[in-house]
């Protein structure tokens, strides 16, 4: 899985911040909670989200044939804070309309892989690292 994240890590560090809150698939019946991420300079994140899509594609038997389905939905950059436990969720106006004064830049590029246990739970085990380039000062 490392070969997968080969180059990825090698770029500038997208500078970011988070903002407004938002919930897949819609607010009105929420399955997960999200903030944003708006990027301020750094690699852009599609980039970064099209060249692992890219590579995956390319190591055989990673996504075609394991029985897993792809996404087909837009790409969304976003940090997952939330699964309710009662779905469909509302989501409350509050957290919609979040924001954040600092910016964030991430230290490294993380493959997480999503899997539920057999009482439904999630678990995100890591399956490759990467660190990105850092501004000299």
């Amino acid at each position: 899985m490392a070969c997968l994240f080969d180059g990825l890590g090698r770029r500038p560090a997208p500078r970011l911040h988070l903002r407004a809150g938002g919930a897949f698939p819609h607010p009105e019946r929420a399955r997960v909670l999200w903030v944003g991420l708006e990027q301020h300079g750094g690699t852009p994140l599609l980039e970064l989200h099209r060249a692992a899509r890219a590579a995956a594609a390319a190591t055989p038997g990673l996504l075609a044939g394991d029985g897993r389905a792809q996404s087909t939905t837009a790409f969304h950059p976003h940090v997952t804070v939330a699964r309710p436990r009662r779905t469909p969720f509302a989501v409350p106006q509050a957290f919609l309309t979040l924001d954040f004064e600092e910016p964030w830049t991430p230290d490294e590029l993380v493959l997480l892989e999503s899997v539920r246990d057999g009482a439904g739970s999630p678990r995100y085990p890591v399956l490759a690292r990467a660190d990105f380039l850092r501004d000299r000062p």
